[in-house]
């Protein structure tokens, strides 16, 4: 059943992109404006409850509908979960800045990439020489592409909707814009280590998503460059994600991102890697549902 929701998930995000109508997201910042100040407690609540519920709903889907309700549920619940916003479009409209030469643009792309008023926005800051802009918008681009899918597709086939809840509801909390009142904490108590809980623990729900899916890199690009930054990689536990991701992604692509120079043909062959790598992934899950 989850390879069949997978399969018709992908398809129908893939001829319609922007799901902005059913990624409706500010019920669950109004459930986190509710826990006042952080604590690790109220990380955990604020999580586990949503979730819980759902899985209640997807076992009472089952049990009244059967096969039928269990598969709209997860479907509706998988599309919700994939990520936010038209990405094809954000790239195309990257692609035609960077034909143009518009350093500027691009600039604002990267912001528009990261999330401007995000937490993770603020903790990167912003690249200060073009080869600095090179690394961070095939970084954040690289990232967006894995975010949007592939740990939720992984999430949904190992926990099923409960999972890719869990994970797509982590990377709301850990990347939701920061509010005035979040920024005094964080100026008046910067080594907090309850601020950096939604980041960590973000981090752990990708770690084992972006390490298969650096193997699949090599499987599908260049094998010897891309299997030896995967293993530079893989047991690492001080690079975030996005830095993981863009160290598969130059071995994959045996790219060279230390010169100020952005071409839309790097930028296309990023987004072919990510759909080559996706198809791999579903024809591995076929063969483990088929055995």
């Amino acid at each position: 059943m989850e390879f069949l929701v997978i399969l018709a998930a992908l398809g129908l995000h893939r001829v319609v992109p922007d799901l902005r109508l059913l990624h409706q997201d500010g019920w669950f910042f109004v459930w986190l404006g509710k826990f006042g100040s952080p604590s690790a407690v109220k990380f955990i609540v604020s999580l586990l409850v949503p979730v819980a519920a759902l899985w209640l709903l997807d076992c009472f889907a089952a049990q009244w509908w059967g096969w039928l309700g269990s598969f709209a549920f997860g479907l509706l619940v998988l599309l919700y979960c994939l990520g936010r916003g038209n990405l094809p479009a954000n790239l195309d409209a990257i692609e035609e800045h960077v034909e143009r030469d518009d350093q500027q643009a691009v600039y604002h792309d990267l912001a528009k990439l990261e999330g401007e008023e995000s937490e993770r926005a603020s903790a990167t800051g912003a690249p200060s020489t073009p080869e600095e802009l090179h690394q961070a918008l095939l970084q954040n681009l690289s990232y967006r592409f894995f975010e949007h899918s592939f740990p939720v597709v992984f999430w949904f086939f190992v926990l099923g909707p409960a999972g890719a809840l869990l994970y797509r509801l982590s990377e709301l909390q850990a990347n939701k814009p920061i509010t005035t009142d979040q920024q005094e904490v964080e100026d008046e108590a910067p080594s907090c280590p309850v601020m950096g809980l939604a980041q960590r623990w973000l981090w752990l729900m990708e770690w084992l998503p972006v390490r298969i899916l650096g193997f699949s890199f090599a499987l599908v690009g260049n094998f010897a460059c891309c299997l030896h930054h995967w293993k530079e990689c893989v047991v690492c536990p001080v690079r975030t994600t996005g830095q993981v991701l863009l160290h598969y992604v130059v071995g994959a692509l045996s790219a060279n991102v230390d010169t100020a120079d952005i071409e839309v043909a790097e930028l296309e062959m990023v987004r072919t890697l990510f759909h080559r790598a996706m198809m791999l992934w579903v024809c591995v899950i076929a063969f483990i549902v088929v055995l």
